[in-house]
């Protein structure tokens, strides 16, 4: 959980952290690790200062269904991943939020067996107003796998 607080009090200042992982509850394996991602927050979408992105497959472009403001940046990459039992992870990495129109999320491409991947993957996400949390999670790809 990435707490929005510090990014909504400053509208248009890109916040850059590292964040810790913590081990997911009914978690059956011990992982470690942190990820840094850059954000910034828009109160609306005529701030000439928030990005086109019209290649972001992963979001509806619909103007009409967004909400007004935007929380813009990159996952950009993690470090020590390490799932006990495992050599190196095959690590992804997704962000969501739940605002007043729904869930919206975006996930990374799967780094193979790499555990500091860069993946630099771009999100716009809308925010809802007092929208305090955003839920990022890195996981292995692998562990979803039945061989």
């Amino acid at each position: 959980i990435v707490d929005l607080r510090t990014v909504l009090l400053s509208p248009g200042i890109e916040s850059d952290e590292w964040y810790d992982l913590q081990g997911a509850t009914g978690m059956k394996m011990s992982a470690t690790g942190a990820v840094r991602i850059e954000m910034t927050y828009f109160l609306s979408e005529g701030d000439e200062a928030l990005p086109d992105d019209d290649d972001d497959d992963d979001l509806d472009t619909d103007a009409d269904q967004r909400l007004p403001n935007m929380l813009v940046g990159s996952i950009v990459r993690a470090r020590g991943l390490y799932v006990q039992g495992k050599e190196l992870p095959d690590s992804y990495a997704s962000i969501r939020v739940s605002s007043g129109s729904g869930l919206h999320k975006s996930k990374t491409k799967v780094a193979k067996k790499n555990s500091s991947p860069h993946w630099d993957h771009q999100f716009r996400l809308p925010v809802s107003d007092g929208e305090e949390n955003i839920i990022l999670k890195v996981k292995d790809h692998g562990a979803l796998r039945t061989n």
